[in-house]
């Protein structure tokens, strides 16, 4: 908000949350900095969506990402704004862009090259904050040794368990395999 005046990137955010700026709502301001205007043509709802990102949602930031991805909403598909947008809510710390920003990573999709360790990386901040599918895909990195981290059955089992308890069906279905065997 303007009232705060201007604040240090480094400094506590004035909102209270207790993080750095740069990590609350310093990074939402760049994400609605850099989010550009809506397309022409769009529905109402991606409409409501592009004008509560621009006011700081970081959650409709994310839907308007999934709309590129998977094209929802009328957009056509495009992977490479999919990857921009979710790299925006990402870094501004919203557990499912920085979830999707690592299966962008993972599958070289958007541009993004293939990179297994950045995809850990991501999948890390998503699982820190309890998204069932970051945990999940963390859990598969460790099932399957990739992104530098060492098989780890154990932790794969751990995550899938966190993810599965929140009905996540695939960290079910895994975490099933994996204690039947």
């Amino acid at each position: 908000p303007g009232s705060w005046g201007t604040v240090s990137r480094n400094g506590a955010c004035p909102c209270g949350s207790g993080k750095k700026y740069k990590f609350c709502h310093g990074a939402m301001k760049v994400a609605i900095d850099h989010l550009g205007p809506p397309p022409e043509e769009i529905t109402p709802n991606l409409a409501a969506h592009w004008e509560n990102a621009r006011l700081g949602d970081l959650a409709a930031l994310f839907q308007i990402g999934y709309a590129y991805y998977k094209e929802k909403f009328g957009l056509p598909a495009n992977h490479a704004e999919a990857a921009r947008i979710f790299a925006l809510g990402a870094h501004g710390g919203h557990a499912a862009c920085q979830n999707l920003f690592g299966l962008m990573y993972q599958l070289g999709h958007g541009g993004l090259p293939q990179d297994d360790a950045e995809a850990v990386l991501w999948y890390r901040c998503a699982a820190e904050q309890g998204l069932p599918g970051g945990q999940y895909n963390l859990g598969v990195m460790y099932r399957r040794g990739l992104g530098g981290l060492a098989k780890d059955e154990a932790e794969a089992a751990r995550l899938y368990r966190l993810s599965a308890d929140q009905g996540f069906a695939h960290a079910q279905y895994f975490l099933g395999r994996m204690l039947r065997d």
